[in-house]
């Protein structure tokens, strides 16, 4: 049965096998309209909309036939999985207060501000038996798990590199583009640690010195290289993963969630001529199927985000592991918090 005191593996209130989840979704902003889209697509009900706005939560509860509050503990009541979609700076105390009501939790990233209080949730919803999952969205994208699968055909992986650049902060100053930029830093961390999991939590991270809400980081693990460049201002808006291996190289654009493999044997002139022409014809195939795709199962933005909301209910339902397990989402923790230390130290100087 579901108590406050944890989920002990049966069925929780209110369901049965194969049943739906309830569902309750804190924060009515952009974030959580989409949650609650992702959340009915997987088959659950959404009960109760909380928001610090009445009118914002009434809005998108009325899409759902669902209670809207400003009460956070009054959603938490009524439901199986809490849905936590507000500015990080709430998460810890939300996040505490739906694990002390016997709730799992899908959290926006990053999950906390701090690794400390990370660590501190975690081992509180494991104390509860609950899952706690950060929405690390893109370790679920159908061109990052192909490319997963795809990369021991390649030989050694050498390096993998990360892009972003967004206009999330657009006409905004240097505070907000710096917390845009950290916002988005869990994402590459959380799929360089799917790649070769176990290794990012010990590694030192080197930064260069850059503008506020322009990060430039890097690492290894003694085997590969990891690149991290996040920018508010660079053009055009793109997200990038570059795997190099010895037998080619994978691009995943992740604003789309499509991949490519260029194993680009041989390095005769003939074949540099043609490379940009390869390339082009790569992605424009990739990128038409995936449009297509993406068209028929009405995936209009945040691809992978679906999967992962499944992923986790799925999980929940039967008293199976979680799809990102404790010990990733430590690690992503760990490595966000270093550099966002190494980042607040330099602005100081």
């Amino acid at each position: 049965m579901n108590t406050r005191d944890g989920w002990s593996g049966e069925p929780l209130a209110g369901t049965h096998p194969g049943g739906p989840l309830r569902v309750c979704i804190v924060g009515a902003g952009l974030m959580g309209r989409w949650h609650a889209e992702a959340a009915r697509r997987a088959n659950a009900v959404i009960t109760c909309v909380v928001d610090s706005q009445r009118e914002r939560a009434t809005v998108l509860a009325r899409q759902f036939g669902a209670l809207a509050t400003t009460d956070p503990e009054q959603g938490m009541n009524q439901c199986d999985i809490v849905h936590i979609c507000t500015p990080r700076s709430t998460h810890f105390a939300l996040v505490r207060l739906a694990l002390a009501h016997g709730r799992s939790v899908i959290c926006e990233k990053p999950l906390t501000d701090r690794y400390d209080q990370t660590v501190t949730l975690l081992e509180d919803a494991t104390h509860r038996g609950l899952m706690l999952m950060p929405t690390h969205q893109f370790v679920f994208q159908r061109g990052f798990v192909r490319a997963l699968r795809t990369l021991p055909t390649l030989g050694e992986l050498l390096h993998v590199d990360t892009v972003a650049s967004t206009v999330g902060a657009k006409g905004h100053g240097a505070d907000r583009r710096e917390d845009v930029a950290l916002d988005i830093l869990p994402h590459p961390l959380s799929l360089f640690e799917r790649i070769r999991g176990g290794t990012l939590g010990n590694c030192t991270w080197q930064l260069a010195n850059t503008a506020p809400g322009e990060i430039r980081a890097i690492t290894s693990d003694g085997a590969v290289t990891y690149g991290v460049l996040i920018s508010n201002t660079g053009r055009p808006p793109s997200n990038h993963l570059r795997l190099i291996a010895e037998g080619g190289t994978m691009m995943v654009d992740l604003f789309h969630g499509f991949h490519t493999v260029d194993r680009g044997v041989g390095g005769s002139r003939r074949q540099k001529l043609l490379q940009p022409f390869r390339e082009a014809s790569l992605t424009l195939t990739a990128a038409a199927s995936n449009l297509g795709r993406r068209f028929l199962f009405r995936e209009w933005a945040y691809p992978g985000l679906w999967e992962l909301i499944a992923a986790t209910y799925s999980a929940v339902r039967d008293g199976q592991p979680a799809p990102i397990s404790p010990h990733e989402i430590e690690a992503i923790a760990r490595a966000t918090d270093q550099i966002r230390t190494a980042r607040l130290a330099d602005s100081a100087r």
